[in-house]
């Protein structure tokens, strides 16, 4: 004779499925990306040291986020509307993003420092592995 589950059975295979669905989703929760500090900034002009470097004023400075500005203390001495602690020179600029005016942002660079400026309050340049339209 083959007995019908019971509502008890029943119950107890929902439960089993819900939290196997819980452990699944806790586990792929797990394997997201890192969070990784996104720069902001307009494009303002070709400037730099280097041929193709464009100078971006950033939309968000944060010294304490990013390790190549300079603290506000420090950057309010300099008499320059765009310094270490608002812009930065990216290198290398693909031909797409370098128009004035252009919205861009990138997670993945290199700080190359000051570069040829003797200022330490000059932005530094950077080399950006990222780049994208905002």
């Amino acid at each position: 004779m083959q007995r019908t589950a019971t509502y008890g059975c029943q119950e107890r295979k929902t439960m089993g499925k819900f939290i196997l669905l819980l452990l699944i989703t806790f586990l792929f929760q797990g394997c997201s990306k890192e969070k990784r500090k996104l720069v902001r900034g307009t494009v303002i002009m070709q400037q730099g040291c280097a041929p193709g470097a464009w100078l971006i004023k950033l939309t968000d400075p944060d010294p304490k986020r990013f390790s190549f500005l300079c603290n506000k203390e420090t950057s309010i001495i300099s008499s320059a509307i765009y310094h270490c602690g608002n812009a930065v020179y990216i290198l290398s600029m693909p031909a797409s993003m370098a128009q004035v005016g252009k919205k861009v942002k990138f997670s993945l660079w290199t700080d190359k420092g000051p570069y040829c400026f003797s200022s330490n309050l000059a932005p530094h340049h950077l080399e950006v592995q990222d780049l994208s339209e905002e």
